[in-house]
């Protein structure tokens, strides 16, 4: 969570506004801050306190049912504005200390019932994946009405929906409202800027021909293991050996083709496509990217081009040493 908000609750409403946070969420009369940074956008409060109302007063969903699923969207969107506020509500909802703690982790569903263990897989895919599978769909179908099915996926939605506003505005957990369980180590925080933000800019970096460029995406003992050659050691060496192949190739171009990005990690598919031995070019490979802070400790990757050299394999890659392939390399 922002250790401040980007938006501050409304702290002096107009009267029509404040008409409008009377019938919010209070806590000892007072407007909880989500509401009160809605606030700043009356109509949208209004709409929305409606909305968001008819899942906890008007539901279809039992509500200890109804708290399974939040809570566990909660924890996988790393909102704990959202997962505090729903602790109290999911106590009051019959949930115990365990088991709200248990919601809070990676896929422990011990001591779950069918039922309840489903309901958290629901979540989990639909945070994910934006969709229910069909093995998942097909048990909770046999479960729970049409209605309340459209209720659950809604639910997900719009408490995804949720923590995506209380993540990004900062707003700050109210006094008196509990934080992530004790017992559990609280989700990772998101890098400060994209991983694939960094991988464009270092490509583009690449087909300015710009070693001073490309330099600064990467960390000075960074290292670049490739199946052609030898490692390129040093933001340095790094820059000056694709501003060098850049030229070589008469000006080629690279081109991210498809990006998967973590938290710490990245892979990508690639195109380059230049002018080789007086003839047109082209060359696609694959690029697996670790990451600290906001700069590339290391690549790892992988292409062919000379038939006289197939080889998948990194050279000069440390494989004996790397916990990864420790086994593979016993065997060997």
């Amino acid at each position: 969570m922002r250790a401040e908000p980007r938006i501050l609750p409304l702290g002096d409403p107009e009267p029509e506004v404040r008409e409008i946070l009377a019938k919010t969420g209070l806590r000892d009369g007072t407007p909880l801050n989500i509401f009160s940074t809605l606030a700043r956008h009356p109509r949208l409060l209004k709409r929305f306190n409606v909305f968001a109302g008819l899942f906890l007063t008007k539901g279809l969903l039992p509500a200890r049912a109804r708290e399974i699923v939040i809570l566990r969207v909660a924890w996988n969107t790393g909102s704990v504005y959202e997962f505090g506020q729903h602790t109290i509500i999911g106590r009051e909802s019959g949930l115990t200390e365990d088991e709200i703690t248990r919601i809070a982790g990676p896929t422990d569903r011990d001591g779950w019932d069918p039922s309840e263990r489903l309901l958290i897989a629901a979540a989990d895919e639909l945070c994910a994946y934006d969709r229910v599978s069909e093995p998942t769909w097909d048990r909770l179908a046999g479960q729970w009405s049409e209605q309340q099915l459209i209720e659950l996926v809604m639910l997900v939605g719009s408490y995804r929906m949720v923590a995506g506003f209380l993540n990004s505005v900062g707003v700050q957990v109210d006094d008196g409202v509990p934080a992530w369980p004790d017992a559990v180590e609280p989700p990772a925080e998101p890098p400060a800027v994209p991983r694939g933000e960094i991988v464009r800019g270092y490509f583009e970096a690449c087909n300015r021909g710009d070693p001073e460029g490309i330099a600064r995406h990467f960390l000075d003992d960074a290292v670049v293991y490739d199946t052609n050659h030898e490692p390129i050691r040093g933001a340095a060496a790094i820059g000056a050996f694709w501003a060098k192949v850049r030229a070589d190739w008469h000006g080629a171009r690279w081109h991210v083709d498809t990006l998967v990005e973590g938290r710490d990690d990245a892979a990508i598919e690639w195109t380059m496509i230049g002018t080789l031995r007086g003839g047109p070019a082209t060359v696609r490979g694959s690029e697996h990217y670790r990451f600290h802070g906001d700069r590339i400790a290391e690549i790892r990757q992988y292409w062919t081009l000379d038939r006289t050299n197939p080889s998948t394999g990194l050279v000069g890659y440390p494989y004996d040493s790397d916990p990864r392939f420790a086994e593979e390399a016993g065997g060997r």
